[in-house]
């Protein structure tokens, strides 16, 4: 076109005309443009990873450009990612054939070493003056810091969406980015979180405490659990399996395997006061314990923890200081200050005594307060209100004292029986922690893993670890070690003090106890029963005076009434399930796959119908060969060697005819009938290497590839079924026009796993890192002195070859190492693999690691198994000890009963042993000389019964239930006892059952600790004393009976053992009958007050001569009462206790004084004979106290003397 007479160019674009002075070739050169924004992600692995994110504007003709060398320095190409062909070179230089639009192109590289600076640098006029850089830290790893650029605000650039998080920087030409290292991996593990709950029993004699210890909670450091000073373990489980008690440094202690730890200990400390509260050289978070006294022992303070209950002090409250300094005020305003002194005393040695009377003593105050300043009825109801308190108070004051003083005598009496220790009891709050990881936090980690398709391709994935359950056990012992079985765990309970913490419990912080012993206690309750005498009776005294009646008022008491609401409210709930029934079809899935699987039963020589042999691959230019001689048992579909598109399959062919293919989902398959065939393959090379992966072995394979490197080849066999043809010259076949990218070079993660068991075992895994797919070989080196347990080919210089099939992702081997004192790993300084190291210590071995940091472990990872990830060339020393076992008893007696039958001739015993066993020996018992074994069992198995007196026992590793049963000759006579037992090493909770014959009259009881107690005597001694106090009571009242102190003894002993309580209803009815006689005058008395007398004697003396009379049958016929209680015993069956017997205490021993019951039915004889006698005499007496002056006034005698 011309314009102005001049040539001007035109352009048609879009239907429109675009005028231009430029030529033609100018104009196609100003179209051609290409506009860039790179992004990179900086990913702080090991190693180092970057992402190189590239977005192509294209406009103008299709074109190839090269981009300059887009890897930083010291990096090393590990995939591309294009929309449109693309390479990058051998010296870093990326080429692109673009066309007009939008593309992306993604590059994966790694860094070779750490790098401490990245320098940006624009490459070619194309590339942007800015690149942006984003940084994703793994502070599991290390904690970095970056300097030099100024960070950015990402919502203002257009960078991929799954980086936006990250912070990033802009980099201009020749700007650096700065990177420092502040610490790396793991330098400041967290605390361990324990929580301990501890049961704890004082010995009987208080020599000692045994404690059951349960910890929970979560260890992230340490690894091993010390014993605190003065505290020995007995014993120890983690998770109900018994573990090795070892000595490291001195120190006795646990070894832990498992973050979530559960453990259970019995332990020892011979001091009762000051010693650790927890028990452990570890801070305990959650603290709480119960002491467990023994019958007579009291403790006065404790202090250690901020809460403690149970104790004498512990019971004083502000109520009970006010209430008491009320009362010894008001006691010394009314009556003075020698009262308001026993007042103090009996308040603060007996307010909390169990039956204390003192609290009706206020109410008695409070009349004795106000009778003085009323009068009239308010003063007589008064009056009457003291006599029913003041009765009270006495009552309650005798009550009082009987069971305090039996108490001081008989401590085992304080309950009806020993209580036993549930061991299933656990406080919620002490519970096993959760060691898996939540359901939620699981998706979120994963969906994040799966947001990003870059870090999907850089295989930059978050491992999470779960606390699962190893199939390996970790807590091991050797056959030389002995795993202890400690002291029995005591099972009673009694009294208890509580300790608890809101807070830290520190690992130094001790209990300090103040205790009550059993004499102290004993003396104590003695003093409270005489202060709190002493004081009611003051009291009373004082009431006494100031209620003084005048006249013969008769003063009504006002009646009290009480209202008692019940209320009772029952829910059930009951909820039914119905059963959901569902048809189903027929005939039944079975029959269907029965029926598929007989019309599809493969041959019966598969997986082995075919034998493949005398392999041979030819390679020239880029066409491929493969020929090999097949061997068929039977007609078959033959699978090909595959290309994974690194080279073309052309054609197959037998003998020189082609065969037809079938094409499977990873396979080309050929079929071949019954018998010998000679196949050939042919095929065409795509690239520079090449990759021939055999799904069948071919056996006796020769190579013949003049300009190619071959890998996986070794004496004739393919390795792992794959191998790899590398071209020498990449020129060779490089199709320049297509821009096919090279396979990144290899780079594998070499991970060792070191497992320190019985036998020192190392896993390697090697796991393909780049490229993605395509087979590869690499050397790695071995570790020291490591031997293989699996074939991987020859071992040169220390070294394997290893090879990765085409898409095989990862393989491993399982080797052997000797244990050594100390082991030194040094990271590879090559450039094909980096490495892990991970450890895995039983409870065998203690790891002691220096020279880099391990990695932070997941919150919910095993941290005891520390991962290291080194730099190429870092060096890590392990230093490796084993602990030592700690000496102890290997069989330990839990539990030992002993029931005893004695008979007049012969004494039947039944010996019940509970044991618990680490290893399988013999346990010697010795039974009296004379005793002959009946029956011998071992949990319910009956073994050979021996001869002698020794009972040999095998032990298995475990508990086991031992059962002897044997008698032996032994006349029962005055004086008999349990059998003597002997057991080598003593035992726990011992109990003795001894059942005496119903024909003999027990006397005296003598044995361990806590049994029954005869209070017969003690009732004796009331009876005598009563005997010697009423004569001198008739005496004093001028009461003319006649009975003295020798029948008051007579009759109160022949009571005793049959109606301990008849002596009392027939002592008052001769002071009754007394009083009648001498004090009672009929004239002064109304009709009704008289006759109503006379009727309440009758029904009284009917009373006691009922009780009389009834004495004589039942202390002829029946067996005497001698009032046995304590421990649930009973008058011939007697249960005794021992928390632990030595070995040279030996079994305990019950000892009984008895005599034939016809000794008794004598006794009481003569006794009903002089009561028959009496019961004559005294009925005289009776009559006429009853008759004296008149016995009944009747109406007509009134009349007659109104007459």
């Amino acid at each position: 076109m011309l314009v102005d007479g001049k040539n001007r160019v035109v352009d048609r674009r879009n239907g429109q005309l675009i005028f231009s002075s430029k030529s033609d070739n100018t104009q196609k050169k100003a179209n051609d443009s290409l506009d860039l924004e790179v992004f990179r992600l900086l990913v702080d692995e090991v190693p180092v990873k970057m992402g190189t994110h590239i977005t192509l504007s294209v406009s103008g003709k299709a074109r190839e450009v090269s981009f300059g060398s887009v890897m930083l320095a010291g990096t090393e190409v590990l995939d591309i990612q294009s929309s449109i062909p693309a390479r990058i070179e051998a010296d870093g230089t990326m080429r692109a054939q673009v066309t007009p639009g939008e593309h992306t192109i993604q590059v994966f590289s790694r860094f070779i070493d750490s790098p401490s600076a990245i320098t940006t640098k624009k490459l070619t006029k194309e590339w942007p003056d800015f690149e942006y850089i984003s940084f994703k830290s793994a502070t599991a790893i290390r904690q970095a810091k970056l300097s030099g650029p100024v960070s950015i605000d990402t919502t203002q650039i257009s960078i991929p969406g799954e980086w936006e998080e990250y912070p990033t920087y802009r980099m201009g030409d020749g700007e650096t980015l700065n990177i420092e290292t502040e610490f790396r991996g793991d330098h400041s593990p967290g605390a361990n979180e324990l929580y301990v709950k501890r049961d704890l029993w004082l010995d009987f004699d208080g020599e000692g405490i045994t404690a059951l210890d349960r910890i929970s909670g979560e260890m992230k450091k340490g690894w091993r659990l010390n014993a605190a000073k003065g505290t020995s373990i007995g014993r120890a489980t983690v998770d109900e399996e018994p573990v090795l008690i070892t000595q490291d440094e001195s120190f006795e202690g646990i070894e832990v395997r498992s973050p979530a730890i559960e453990l259970e200990a019995v332990t020892r400390t011979e001091t009762t006061s000051g010693f650790s509260a927890s028990g452990w050289d570890a801070r305990a978070d959650q603290y709480a314990a119960t002491l467990h006294l023994p019958p007579g022992w009291r403790v006065l303070h404790a202090s250690g923890v901020d809460r403690v209950w149970g104790t004498w002090l512990s019971k004083w409250d502000l109520w009970d200081v006010f209430l008491a300094l009320i009362i010894i005020s008001v006691t010394r305003k009314l009556i003075g200050n020698l009262a308001a002194v026993l007042a103090g005393g009996a308040f603060l040695v007996a307010l909390h005594e169990p039956g204390t009377p003192l609290l009706i003593i206020p109410l008695l105050l409070i009349v004795i307060a106000l009778l003085p300043v009323v009068t009239g009825k308010v003063k007589s109801m008064l009056r009457s209100m003291g006599v029913v308190l003041g009765v009270a108070l006495a009552l309650s004051v005798i009550t009082f004292a009987v069971s305090t003083f039996r108490l001081a005598i008989y401590p085992s009496l304080e309950r009806t029986e020993i209580g036993t220790y549930n061991q299933n009891r656990y406080d919620a709050s002490f519970s096993q922690l959760a060691s898996s990881v939540p359901a939620a936090q699981m998706a979120d980690r994963e969906s994040m893993a799966r947001k990003s398709p870059v870090a999907k391709s850089m295989q930059i994935e978050e491992v999470i670890v779960t606390a699962r359950k190893r199939e390996q056990n970790l807590y091991q012992v050797t056959e030389n070690d002995r795993v202890q079985t400690g002291p029995g765990l005591p099972t009673w309970t009694w009294n208890s003090v509580g300790f608890k913490s809101s807070g830290p419990v520190p690992a130094n912080q001790t209990l300090s106890i103040y205790y009550s012993t059993p004499l102290v206690t004993s003396i104590w309750r003695v003093i409270s029963v005489f202060l709190v005498a002493l004081y009611a009776g003051i009291v009373i005294i004082r009431l006494a005076r100031l209620s003084q009646f005048k006249g013969a008022e008769s003063v009504g008491t006002p009646g009290a009434t009480t209202a008692v609401l019940g209320m009772g409210l029952v829910f059930l709930l009951g909820a039914t399930s119905c059963p959901t029934v569902m048809a189903e079809d027929y005939p039944p899935k079975y029959l269907m796959d029965s029926l598929e699987k007989r019309l599809t039963k493969a041959p019966d020589c598969l997986p082995k119908c075919a034998s493949l042999n005398d392999g041979r691959i030819a390679v020239s230019g880029s066409d491929i060969t493969i020929q090999f001689n097949a061997y068929v048992d039977a007609d078959m579909a033959l699978p090909l060697p595959r290309s994974h598109g690194t080279w073309a399959l052309e054609l197959v062919s037998e003998k020189g005819q082609l065969l037809p293919l079938r094409k499977g989902q990873e396979n080309h398959y050929v079929r071949l009938s019954k018998g010998h065939h000679l196949i050939s393959v042919k095929g065409k090379i795509i690239a520079d290497q090449a990759t021939v992966s055999l799904p069948l072995a071919i056996h006796n394979m020769k190579v013949s590839a003049p300009d190619w490197v071959v890998e996986g080849l070794v004496d004739g066999r393919v390795k792992n079924g794959t191998l790899t043809l590398r071209a020498m010259d990449k020129n060779a076949t490089q199709k320049v026009d297509t821009l096919k990218a090279d396979p990144a070079p290899a780079f594998v993660s070499v991970r060792r796993h070191f497992v320190f068991g019985k036998k020192w075992n190392v896993e390697t895994t090697v796991q393909r890192i780049s490229p993605k797919q395509g087979a590869i070989s690499l050397p790695i080196k071995l570790i020291p002195n490591e031997k293989l347990l699996r074939d991987m080919g020859a071992v040169k210089d220390g070294e394997i070859v290893v090879q990765l099939g085409h898409r095989q992702g990862e393989v491993s081997w399982l080797s052997s190492i000797e244990p050594t004192e100390q082991l030194q790993l040094k990271a590879s300084s090559g450039t094909t693999y980096i490495e892990e190291w991970a450890f895995t210590p039983s409870s065998l071995w203690r790891l002691n690691y220096e020279g880099i940091p391990p990695v932070k472990a997941d919150e919910y990872a095993n941290a005891f198994e520390p991962v290291f990830k080194p730099w190429p060339a870092e060096v890590l020393v392990v230093d490796v000890r084993k602990p030592g076992g700690v000496p102890g008893d290997t069989h330990t007696v839990e539990s030992a009963l002993l029931k005893v039958e004695a008979g007049s001739k012969l004494q039947r015993s039944t010996l019940t042993l509970e044991i618990r066993s680490s290893l399988g020996t013999n346990y010697m018992v010795t039974l009296p000389e004379n005793a002959e074994v009946l029956r011998f069992s071992v949990d319910g198995r009956a073994m050979n019964t021996p001869s002698g007196s020794e009972v040999k026992i095998p032990l298995q590793p475990g508990s086991q239930s031992i059962v002897i049963e044997f008698q032996s000759l032994t006349d029962i006579g005055m004086v008999s006892h349990s059998p003597e037992v002997l057991l080598p090493d003593g035992a726990t909770n011992v109990r003795v059952h001894y059942s005496l014959p119903r024909d003999r009259w027990p006397l005296y009881l003598n044995g361990p600790p806590i049994g029954p107690a005869m209070l017969y005597w003690g009732v004796l001694c009331v009876i005598v004393l009563g005997a010697v106090a009423l004569p001198r009571l008739a005496s004093t009242l001028d009461f003319k009976m006649p009975i003295a102190m020798t029948g008051w003894l007579l009759l109160g002993v022949g009571l005793s053992t049959v109606n301990g309580y008849g002596v009392l209803v027939i002592a008052i009815m001769f002071f009754i009958l007394a009083a009648r006689k001498q004090l009672v005058i009929p004239e002064t008395m109304t009709r009704f007050k008289f006759n109503m007398m006379q009727c309440v004697i009758v029904v009284w003396v009917g009373l006691a001569v009922l009780c009389m009379i009834a004495a004589i049958p039942m202390g002829l016929l029946s067996n005497p009462e001698m009032k046995v209680v304590g421990n649930g015993s009973g008058s011939h069956f007697y249960n005794y206790y021992q928390d632990i017997a030595g070995a040279s205490e030996g079994f305990p021993t019950v000892t009984v004084i008895s005599v034939p019951i016809l000794a008794y039915r004598a006794v009481m004889l003569l006794w009903s004979l002089w009561l028959s006698t009496q019961l004559i005499r005294w009925a005289g007496w009776a009559w006429g106290c009853f008759t004296e002056k008149a016995s009944w006034i009747s109406k007509t005698v009134i009349s007659e003397e109104r007459v």
